[in-house]
């Protein structure tokens, strides 16, 4: 029971993540409606996850805002140069496969958003790990038009 309570609030939390970061742009986005650029949500989700499940450092670093944050059931890891230089430990050897099943999905001018649950299989040299959770993805455009991920938070079901 206590569990099931605690991966219903881990959902709820990264639901409510989502729909409020769409809430709080609302009135930057009438406000610079003229620069509103509108970006398709499926395909920065699937661009992020290909980079991390190929392990392309040059494309995960081009998914990043500078000031990127990634929040897990481990800690948080703050700015695009630190989460980088964790990146830079992992075993190059192991690999990770990621679904995704999105439960909710936002898309203004000032920010998108993705939130769901997911399955990610690793594999290492000696064995397969299956883990399974919730995430949600937040992206902000950029100076130059482009969308870069502001918030990565994963959220482990134990």
């Amino acid at each position: 029971m206590r569990r099931s309570l605690f991966l219903l609030m881990i959902g709820l939390s990264g639901l409510s993540i989502a729909f409020f970061s769409c809430k709080s742009y609302n009135k930057e986005c009438k406000e610079n409606s003229e620069k509103c650029t509108m970006v398709n949500v499926d395909s920065l989700l699937d661009i992020t996850n290909k980079a991390w499940e190929n392990k392309d450092i040059e494309g995960i670093r081009n998914t990043l805002s500078e000031e990127a944050v990634v929040l897990t059931n481990e800690g948080k890891v703050e700015g695009k140069d630190s989460i980088m230089a964790k990146l830079a430990k992992f075993d190059p050897s192991v690999t990770a496969k990621v679904e995704c099943v999105p439960a909710y999905k936002c898309v203004c001018c000032c920010c998108a958003s993705y939130t769901g649950q997911y399955t990610m299989t690793v594999t290492g040299k000696d064995k397969t790990i299956t883990e399974k959770g919730t995430f949600t993805y937040i992206w902000k455009p950029q100076k130059d038009n482009s969308w870069k991920l502001v918030l990565m938070h994963l959220a482990v079901s134990k």
